[in-house]
């Protein structure tokens, strides 16, 4: 019950202003998270197995199924859209859940590279908007769990690559950025296409 009220807390300080992005702090059931997306108005993208690179989240094994349930975000209005994905066991009677990714990124919108391209011309010049995102989750995060544990900043020729880390007792946390600054070059049969990295990712590891 005095985690129930604790979630349902961390509930109330995520809906508190306007620009901030509801994150649970404390591991909920697939049904809370079910009732937390539909206050949100949130679009249920489907639930599907997937495969995950060993330690993804504590246990995870890279030869086994896991489900992950996925909600596309409305009420947050950075471009790319906001999609959540939940991981969670399905044989426990309340769906516990293993871990919680929010992912803004542009790679969502391309489905062929020579096709959907100029999306990655067009967030090129975006470096300010992705900037001021990442600095407004970060600060929202500590708000919730603290000053992080450890921060890399890194910015180089190539572009930005940002990433912070909080250890606590009942979970580990995870907020990354990559922006390229300039596009890579693929060589290709078809012809060169030109690609980068721009995402802003913030997972939640439940222990």
């Amino acid at each position: 019950m005095n985690r129930l009220i604790l979630l349902l807390v961390a509930m109330a300080i995520s809906i508190c202003g306007f620009s901030q992005v509801h994150f649970l702090t404390e591991r909920p059931t697939m049904k809370q998270v079910r009732e937390l997306e539909n206050s949100l108005n949130s679009i249920f993208v489907g639930i599907e197995t997937t495969r995950v690179s060993e330690n993804f989240f504590p246990g995870a094994v890279s030869d086994r199924d896991y489900y992950l349930a996925e909600f596309k975000r409305t009420n947050d209005t950075f471009f790319p859209e906001l999609f959540v994905e939940y991981y969670f066991n399905e044989n426990c009677p309340d769906s516990t859940l293993f871990s919680v990714r929010h992912n803004w990124d542009i790679m969502n919108y391309i489905e062929n590279v020579f096709d959907d391209g100029h999306h990655f011309k067009t967030e090129l010049q975006r470096q300010d908007d992705y900037l001021q995102k990442y600095n407004e989750i970060k600060s929202q995060v500590i708000s919730l769990l603290g000053n992080p544990d450890k921060i890399v900043e890194d910015k180089n020729a190539d572009g930005h690559f940002y990433r912070v880390e909080w250890e606590q007792e009942n979970l580990y946390a995870l907020l990354t950025l990559s922006f390229s600054t300039k596009l890579r070059t693929l060589e290709l049969q078809r012809g060169n296409a030109y690609v980068g990295a721009f995402n802003i990712r913030f997972q939640v590891n439940y222990k």
